[in-house]
């Protein structure tokens, strides 16, 4: 902001010399056509106001640099304290869809956690420990009419695990906590669960039409599309795709349920 407003004060000051400016040339023509001379001091003037129009716009230009120079430090910084806490959670688990009062009844999402693999997969408990170094819930939302109960976090004691859990999941397809579906995912920092969740509703369609779309780190979809392997950073290079594969892009738009924000798939310009 304080470099906006600069930026905006020197632009002025360069607005006004170059009125003066302008006055002074003028009033420079009327003298030559009345003695035929041009005084010295007038010259003066003239060269002091040009130096003072060339410094301001060189500072004009510098501060411009600077913004977007401080923008792409500003970027990269972001995303490599994206790309720490996604390190720091990569051992973790999220478990979604256990009501809060089950923490009472089992006194604690560690046994929660017990429970479910006992109930889903029974094998895998004693093919490994299930040793866990944490566990607990999601601390509480602004939102306090949330109809969700909060995230559980399970912190495995290594990622190796951690995997080989999800491949469980993978596998059996629907978890369920007492006969109720609930879901298991990795946990990831709020940027990144942000930019995965934007493929929700492309990756549910895909899913309904027998394709296997999955996500890959951090946010970018992978699909198989006969028999070639197609992974597609962000939603744009999606949308692009769509247009050169007409079947695929009427399956998505038919069912209403690719959606960038509040927006319905839009043709991507040539």
């Amino acid at each position: 902001m304080e470099m906006n407003k600069t930026i905006l004060d020197l632009k002025r000051e360069v607005d006004t010399i170059k009125k003066i400016q302008s006055e002074a040339t003028l009033e420079i023509e009327t003298l030559g056509k009345k003695s035929g001379t041009i005084d010295a001091s007038i010259s003066n003037r003239i060269q002091e106001m040009e130096e003072r129009i060339s410094g301001a716009e060189d500072s004009i230009e510098n501060i411009g640099t600077t913004i977007k120079e401080n923008g792409k430090c500003k970027k990269i910084l972001t995303q490599n304290i994206q790309e720490i806490q996604d390190t720091m959670r990569r051992p973790n688990l999220r478990i979604i869809g256990v009501d809060e009062n089950e923490d009472f009844q089992l006194k604690g999402p560690a046994n929660i956690f017990n429970k479910i693999i006992e109930e889903n997969f029974p094998n895998l408990k004693k093919e490994m420990p299930m040793n866990i170094q944490e566990a607990y819930r999601t601390p509480n939302r602004l939102d306090q009419k949330r109809n969700s109960s909060q995230h559980i976090i399970i912190r495995t004691t290594n990622a190796l695990n951690k995997d080989r859990i999800l491949k469980a999941v993978r596998e059996k397809g629907q978890v369920t906590y007492k006969g109720k579906p609930i879901r298991i995912t990795p946990d990831f920092s709020p940027e990144t669960m942000k930019a995965r969740r934007a493929w929700t509703d492309v990756i549910q369609t895909l899913r309904e039409h027998k394709f296997q779309p999955r996500l890959l780190y951090p946010a970018k979809l992978s699909i198989t599309i006969d028999g070639e392997t197609k992974v597609f950073h962000d939603k744009t290079k999606f949308t692009h795709y769509l247009s050169t594969n007409p079947a695929l892009q009427r399956i998505i738009t038919e069912k209403n349920q690719y959606k960038d924000g509040n927006h319905a798939l839009e043709k991507p310009r040539r």
